[in-house]
């Protein structure tokens, strides 16, 4: 990031940390070691992280495991606290699974998730461009000097999603296609836009960084870009970074697009990524 600090990072760790066979041993010392560091890492880099994770169900016995609580510990270990947590409500058309471990134990369907802030500190309002004018006094009066973030939100948006403690959207779904198919349906696990977009919104400013460390498949890429936010993404696996590629060109078909490749510039044109 040139050195600099992003304003704000959205992420949400991989379901796939620390499998079944690791909860058999009795230990959860896999995705404690990744997320202890990955979390450490981001609170260097970035003022406020909203960070979206769900309680592990599927833990091969009766109990769960609640990543979420264990999350919070970690950004405690890193001096960060809670500046808000909400639950995301799926909106599932069906409550079914492909791992029905409601079927052997009380443990719910997975129809919700947490969304939640974190900062050392509490965030202050730097950029006033986006403040609805009128709406000023009004916010002031009543919210106080640890509310003003919430005036880069419009009223619009503060009536339909910003005072609620439960964000109704629902969630989209993967196939899982086998096929090296540049398609972001082939990440079961992606977020919707509306999730990091309303994170963007609340907690940074036009123009600055919004850091995503868990990339996927480009979903905070495309929040910035229609926010007119600078995202820098980190993504390990090649097809994911593939796939994020193509899905910023068919989003910005006019952007001029270059990527590394054996330590060369390569304008995106020259590649044989395909959307």
């Amino acid at each position: 990031m040139g050195g600099q600090k992003a304003q704000l990072c959205v992420t949400s760790p991989p379901y796939g940390i620390g499998g079944t066979k690791t909860y058999e041993s009795g230990t959860l010392d896999e995705w404690f070691e990744t997320m202890r560091a990955a979390i450490k890492n981001i609170c260097r880099n970035a003022d406020v992280v909203c960070y979206n994770i769900a309680d592990k169900f599927n833990t091969g016995g009766q109990f769960i495991e609640p990543t979420f609580a264990y999350s919070v510990q970690l950004f405690a270990d890193s001096g960060f606290r809670p500046l808000w947590v909400r639950i995301w409500n799926k909106q599932r058309k069906a409550l079914s699974s492909s791992a029905p471990f409601h079927l052997a134990s009380l443990k719910p369907v997975g129809d919700s998730e947490y969304v939640a802030a974190f900062s050392e500190k509490e965030p202050q309002v730097i950029d006033d461009n986006e403040v609805d004018i009128s709406e000023h006094s009004y916010v002031s009066a009543f919210a106080n000097h640890s509310y003003k973030l919430i005036k880069r939100l419009s009223k619009q948006e503060r009536r339909e999603w910003g005072y609620s403690s439960i964000w109704n959207f629902p969630s989209v779904t993967g196939t899982g296609n086998p096929k090296d198919r540049l398609d972001e349906r082939n990440h079961r696990a992606r977020f919707p836009v509306t999730l990091p977009w309303r994170c963007i919104k609340m907690h940074s400013d036009k123009g600055n960084i919004v850091l995503e460390s868990f990339c996927g498949t480009g979903t905070t890429i495309v929040a910035s870009e229609q926010t007119e936010r600078k995202c820098f993404a980190i993504e390990r696996e090649p097809l994911y970074c593939d796939i994020s590629v193509a899905r910023y060109h068919a989003f910005a078909p006019d952007a001029e697009i270059f990527l590394l490749r054996g330590g060369e510039t390569m304008p995106f044109s020259e590649t044989n990524i395909c959307v």
